[in-house]
């Protein structure tokens, strides 16, 4: 079934009010994140290649500002049951949408994404923006990124701090370790 496009520009639109925003929060949080912390919980997620994923053409054919991708996996709590994909594990969903093309300058895209991370004890929920290389790399900038909690339930309920996601490994291989600080 298609989606009629005057839909996908009212998500987009939606999609990036909320994400400009959520820029003043984040850089807030992130210069704040090496404070005192008042709980981290540290996960692992299943390779890329694992991980399920939608995605919505928003824009000019091709890769353009204006995708939407969607993505969910599994969570586990030490990277070696992530890399077995044995054990205890726990799900997440995050929704990416594009908001700039690289250049052969610059290549480098920018995305925004929304969060939810189904962990032991409730839901965390967090966004933020962050650069992504066109070119595979290993960068820092490219293999770390900051992002804002905004909420979540259960234990996490009203959770605010933020996460750190830290690439381990290339290509559809890669494991993402996610620590969240959560804030007293």
């Amino acid at each position: 079934m298609s989606v009629p496009r005057y839909a996908k520009t009212l998500v987009l639109a939606l999609i990036v009010s909320v994400g400009l925003a959520g820029f003043g929060a984040q850089a807030t949080a992130a210069s704040e994140f090496t404070k005192k912390v008042k709980k981290t919980v540290i996960v692992y997620t299943s390779p890329q290649k694992t991980w399920d994923r939608t995605e919505t053409d928003g824009g000019p054919a091709g890769g353009s500002a204006g995708d939407i991708v969607y993505f969910s996996g599994q969570y586990f709590p030490t990277l070696a049951e992530a890399r077995s994909m044995k054990g205890p594990k726990k799900h997440f969903l995050q929704v990416m949408t594009r908001v700039s093309n690289g250049t052969i300058i610059d290549g480098e895209n920018f995305w925004w994404m929304e969060n939810s991370s189904f962990l032991v004890g409730g839901r965390i929920d967090y966004q933020g923006s962050f650069k992504m290389p066109n070119t595979p790399g290993s960068s820092p900038d490219a293999r770390k990124h900051i992002f804002t909690i905004v909420g979540g339930t259960g234990e996490y309920f009203g959770a605010r701090g933020t996460v750190i996601h830290t690439k381990i490994g290339e290509g559809l291989e890669a494991i993402y370790k996610r620590e969240f600080r959560l804030a007293p």
